[in-house]
This record gives C-alpha cells, structure tokens and sequence, in this order.
C-alpha cells in the first residue's frame, strides 16, 4: 500500500524486505551514509543488515530509545506504570493452553525485537536530536558508541502555525497533556491539580489520538478528581474551535518525564502561555538550562501561583531563546551539517 500522506511524486515505496525494496536499495556498498527516522522493529533490522562501511544515521525521535524495557520505569510515574504493567505489559499465563501459547510467541518475538534494536543502536554511527540528554540516557542504557549531532526536524517557523503565533491568550482555563498517550502520566497530573484550589477553570484535556481505552479510562478518573471543571477532548475539534480553546488557555500541564511534545510547548510559550512540566524531563532541563521561563511540576505548581501570568519581558524572553534555539537560522545551519557528514 502506498502511503496516504505522502505527496511528494519523487517518493518511492517499497515494501520491507522483498524483492522490491531490496531492487530499490541496490549495492548498500555504495552508500556512504543512510538516514533511519524512529529506528525500531523492521528499520532496526534493516541496520543490522547493511555492510560496516555505510555509516548509520539514528535520526532520534523519542519513543524508538526512551521506551526501551529498562527505561520504562523512568518514563512512567507510580501510577502511570502500574496501569502500564496491568493494560499493556504481555501477560503470559491462563487457565487457556492455547490463549499462554499464543501469548509466549508474543513475549518471544517482542524479545527478538528489543534484541533487534539494541544491536542497531550499538551499530549506529550518529545519533541526530536536539537533546544532548536524551543521548546521553540512551548510551547509559545502551551499548551506543555512536556522535551526537544537533538536529530538529523542523524550524521554529514550520512546527509552530502563521496562525497559532497570532494567538492571544485571555482566559484562565488549563491544558492537560498533549495527546492520549501514557507518556503524558495523566493520572498523577490529575491527582496534582485535585489538590488545588482551581476555582471554576476549565481543565482540557485532549485524547483524541489513538481513541483507545486509556483515552476513556483517563476522561473517567478525570471527571471523577476534578468533576465538571475537567473536560475530555475525546474527539478531534475543527480548527476554528480548536483555537478558541487555546484562546482560553493560561496555563499548561505537560507531565511527561521523557521529552515530548514539542512543537505544543513552542506554541503555547509563544502565545505567552504558562508551562509546568515534570523536572524529570530533559526538554524541562533544556529549556531551564537556557535561561527559559517554564516552571516544575514537582516544586513550584500551587494554588497560590499557579494562575500568575508571565511578565511580558519573560514571555518576549521565551520568544528570543526559541528562534535562537529552533529558529529557521539554526535549523538550516543544523541540517547543513547533518547532510554533509
């Protein structure tokens, strides 16, 4: 199947492993770079196919390194893991002999596949991201020998909308999270802001990306800690009422412990809206380390402050560090150097 998204004519697809792709690839020899975005599964088998000669670029998205099995612990809060071994960790046992065998083929070929990637990782050459952290967790992690190298997928410019920067924000209402991914730590963020005094803001929360049962299961703990003030976006919204939402939106709860969602945090710092994020993140270490406005979670979220708005010179301060950091400038300079390795 071609892809839907996929415009570009110049493009071709090929199905992994057949005769078609590997046509496509001809002599891997040849080559004296290849670029592997979100390195996992079938792209690490990929790379543990090709000859050492060609050097291997890692191009980092988050979930492919900070999701691996002994990192999880690090990514989930207390009760965002234990949801995490109940719903989706691979149970093994049942009164089923058929239902545990099946299982036990599941539990080996995840095995094959997490051995899979963290021979690719120990393969690559450079690893390409914004966050000099992230690698540094992932060679703690890992047998990684491989260069970092600055790189983002995109400018300042392209990852935050002509029309989001136009935004004006006036209201007092709280974004919760940036997608219905457990990564958000939803549950615990919850249980914070129940033990504030939020008056009567409006608490939205979107979960409307993967329409799964976590997405129903964290509407319902929401709407049972924080009543009718907690408002689950379970659906996508049309772009008119998506921004009259984020015109009501003064303040920001973003509670994952890995970096993620980025673009969202552009745009709602540009818009002069306030961040609180988990200190364990290293986006929050990235950002506090340059001088940026955003606050923790863990140690400056209260009712006493948590509705104080940012000083203009702070939000204009935001606004210099991300065209400095991600502007259009930076991200060319960034990709010159990535594509002449």
């Amino acid at each position: 199947p071609t892809p839907r998204l996929v415009k570009n004519k110049n493009i071709v697809f090929a199905a992994y492993d057949t005769k078609e792709f590997w046509e496509l690839v001809g002599d891997a020899t040849s080559y004296h770079c290849i670029y592997i975005h979100f390195m996992h599964g079938i792209k690490s088998d990929f790379v543990n196919r090709l000859p050492a000669t060609c050097k291997i670029v890692w191009c980092f998205w988050g979930g492919d390194g900070l999701e691996l099995p002994g990192m999880l612990k690090n990514v989930y809060q207390e009760k965002s893991y234990r949801y995490y071994n109940k719903h989706f960790r691979t149970k093994w046992f049942s009164f089923s002999p058929f239902w545990t065998l099946s299982k036990l083929k599941l539990i080996a070929q995840n095995k094959r596949i997490d051995k899979e990637n963290l021979k690719a990782i120990a393969r690559v050459d450079y690893f390409a991201h914004y966050l000099e952290e992230d690698f540094n967790l992932i060679k703690q992690a890992t047998f990684c020998k491989a260069q970092f190298i600055p790189f983002h997928y995109a400018s300042f410019e392209d990852l935050v909308p002509a029309h989001l920067k136009k935004l004006q924000t006036n209201g007092n209402s709280i974004l919760l999270g940036n997608s219905d991914t457990l990564t958000n730590n939803h549950f615990e963020a919850i249980d914070k802001l129940a033990n504030l005094d939020l008056s009567e803001a409006k608490i939205y929360c979107p979960l409307s990306y993967e329409k799964g049962q976590y997405a129903k299961d964290v509407a319902q703990y929401g709407s049972e800690k924080l009543k009718n003030n907690f408002i689950p976006l379970l659906e996508f919204l049309p772009k008119d009422e998506y921004e009259k939402t984020l015109g009501a939106v003064s303040v920001a709860i973003m509670n994952h412990n890995r970096s993620q969602a980025l673009g969202n945090i552009l745009a709602l710092l540009y818009s002069g809206v306030k961040i609180y994020m988990s200190e364990q993140s290293t986006l929050f270490q990235y950002f506090k380390k340059n001088g940026m406005f955003v606050f923790s979670i863990q140690s400056e979220l209260d009712s006493g402050s948590i509705f104080i708005p940012l000083k203009e010179e702070q939000i204009r301060f935001n606004h210099s560090k991300m065209l400095e950091l991600f502007g259009k400038e930076a991200h060319l300079k960034k990709l010159k150097n990535l594509l002449t390795i």
